[in-house]
């Protein structure tokens, strides 16, 4: 299970969004850390944490911890990032973006 990693920035660039992708077996998760506002972006913690979650969804064959916070909520609809994708802070075998398969093509 090789993690791939991307992020979702805002309007300066900043990572807000960290996004890992793990394949194992022909399954895929997706798992996501969302940078709160009053936080500054750590990649490292920010990769650990979106890991962990895809680990846990990937492991469990579910999705995971749903996306209730309204700060989150408040911070995805301000990047209009495709809400659809990221219910899940850890999603299972997902509906991938075509960003997200050129990724796993790539590998």
């Amino acid at each position: 299970m090789n993690p791939i990693y991307y992020y979702i920035r805002d309007k300066n660039n900043h990572p807000i969004i960290t996004v890992c992708l793990l394949e194992n077996n022909g399954d895929i998760s997706r798992g996501i850390a969302v940078c709160s506002k009053q936080e500054s972006p750590w990649k490292n913690y920010g990769r650990a944490l979106a890991f962990k979650r895809a680990r846990k969804a990937i492991k469990a064959q579910q999705d995971l911890f749903m996306v209730v916070r309204d700060e989150i909520v408040i911070i995805l609809t301000e990047l209009d990032a495709n809400r659809e994708f990221f219910w899940y802070k850890g999603k299972f075998n997902p509906a991938l973006t075509e960003y997200e398969m050129a990724l796993l093509e790539k590998k």
